[in-house]
């Protein structure tokens, strides 16, 4: 005969197994395979798709604006009270500041960057203005933003400058400027020794007096020069300005950025577009050393459009948001989208990309094409005043992009980390925290479940 018991089914290890494996999966389910950034990273080998959408998804009308962006900072009154920064994008902002005693608003703000031997400092600054609900009459007025590089002592340490200026009919554009730096302690002309370098930053003019605008400003350290320098590409004196491609599908519109990170990286082509005034929109290329970028635009709605703006102003940025100035010298490109006509219109890089062009004495177009990576393109329309920025019609045009030359090695340049990289790298240390909180519950939880399967079973057995 058998003992009572002896045919009971073996219950004791099943919720055991029952209750890790519940564990298991809650844990599993916790845990994302891999936490996405918010935002792509830009850069040149994991480019970010442009994004199609149909002419019914029109954007807001409270987003024609730039958006900067960057890592929140407060610049000092003065040198003494100057935050250090390092290599990197941040976002400050700017008053219209104090009355200079001849009628014109000003504020200026400060900050430290240290420099080792050999090393240049490039600083960019974007004064951003709101979009205005109305476009604004023609004034006297104006605003601008200026930057300056100075050493401990204030001596100047610029080899050249390039400041953002403005009158109403394209206010609502960004102001870009941009300082470069003598290369520290090298025996070179005008040079500033090693050590605290400092960037005043300045907002200036009367326009818009009332409105506290954000100034994004990009700080960058340039690498001692290699030895040798990269050869210097060949090049021809006037680039031809591509021609749009054929087959252009009108209602296959490419949604263009609001900021440079959030820019798309285009690939050379035809793009449809949408432009409404007083917006701004940009798109991403890459272009590295060694090569040259040439575009066009055309209006794809030539002879349906009557009395309406029709100005673009095109500007070429380089990675670090500094200007790249076209053959003629210009830091933009103004293309009249005459509705007449469908011809193109466009510019293109004075040189091909090269370290050569900021190493030399050579002229300020040619300087500012030096340093490889995603450029951008940053298109503003013009606001007409007879026109209503948010109900006026949308113009439809082509934006061609071409890409010459052989890509080569890029200049060494720290310029930090994108913000969608810093959220990205965020993101993934807090759910590697959160694993191993759970992970530590979930092995507390099994060893509690094994040791109460363990006391049932002997308490069954006896």
């Amino acid at each position: 005969m058998s003992q009572p018991g002896s045919h009971r089914p073996p219950i004791t290890r099943r919720p055991a197994a029952a209750l890790t494996a519940a564990l298991v999966l809650a844990t599993a389910s916790a845990l994302p395979a891999a936490a996405a950034p918010t935002t792509a990273p830009r850069s040149a080998s994991a480019p970010s798709a442009p994004a199609a959408r149909s002419a019914k998804d029109a954007p807001a009308a409270d987003d024609r604006g730039y958006e900067a962006d960057g890592s929140p900072i407060s610049g000092g009154s003065s040198f003494a009270g100057a935050p250090s920064v390092e290599p990197g994008r941040y976002l400050d902002s700017f008053t219209a500041g104090k009355d200079q005693g001849w009628g014109t608003m000003k504020e200026t703000k400060h900050y430290r960057v240290t420099l080792k031997k050999g090393e240049r400092l490039i600083v960019t600054g974007a004064l951003v203005p709101t979009p205005s609900p109305k476009a604004t009459p023609t004034t006297s007025d104006s605003v601008k933003s200026t930057i300056e590089l100075t050493d401990g002592h204030g001596n100047d340490c610029a080899k050249w400058t390039s400041n953002g200026f403005s009158f109403p009919n394209i206010a609502d554009a960004p102001q870009r400027a941009t300082a470069v730096s003598t290369v520290a302690g090298t025996g070179e002309d005008g040079e500033c020794e090693p050590g605290e370098f400092v960037a005043k930053v300045t907002r200036e003019g009367n326009l818009k007096q009332s409105e506290t605008m954000p100034m994004e400003l990009v700080f960058a350290v340039e690498a001692p020069a290699p030895s040798p320098m990269p050869p210097e590409p060949e090049w021809d004196d006037e680039p031809a300005v591509p021609a749009p491609t054929a087959g252009s599908a009108k209602d296959d519109v490419t949604a263009l950025g609001r900021s440079r990170n959030s820019a798309p990286i285009l690939k050379p082509g035809s793009y449809v577009i949408e432009l409404r005034p007083g917006e701004t929109r940009l798109a991403g290329v890459d272009v590295n050393e060694g090569q040259r970028l040439s575009w066009s635009i055309s209006p794809l709605d030539a002879g349906e459009v009557e009395g309406t703006w029709d100005e673009v102003e095109v500007m070429m940025l380089n990675p670090l948001g500094q200007e790249v100035y076209d053959p003629d010298e210009n830091a933009s490109t103004t293309v009249n989208l005459d509705s007449s006509t469908d011809d193109y219109r466009g510019s293109a890089m004075p040189t091909p990309v090269t370290l050569g062009n900021q190493r030399t004495d050579a002229d300020k177009e040619q300087a500012s094409n030096w340093l490889g990576g995603t450029h951008t393109l940053q298109l503003s329309t013009k606001a007409d005043p007879e026109d209503e920025p948010n109900t006026a019609k949308p113009r439809r045009v082509v934006l061609t992009l071409a890409v010459d030359g052989t890509a080569g090695e890029n200049a060494d340049v720290d310029y930090g980390k994108t913000r969608a990289e810093q959220e990205q790298a965020v993101s993934r240390a807090t759910w590697l925290r959160r694993g191993l909180f759970v992970g530590a519950g979930v092995l507390g939880l099994v060893a509690v479940g094994s040791g109460i399967a363990a006391i049932t079973a002997l308490r069954r057995r006896s």
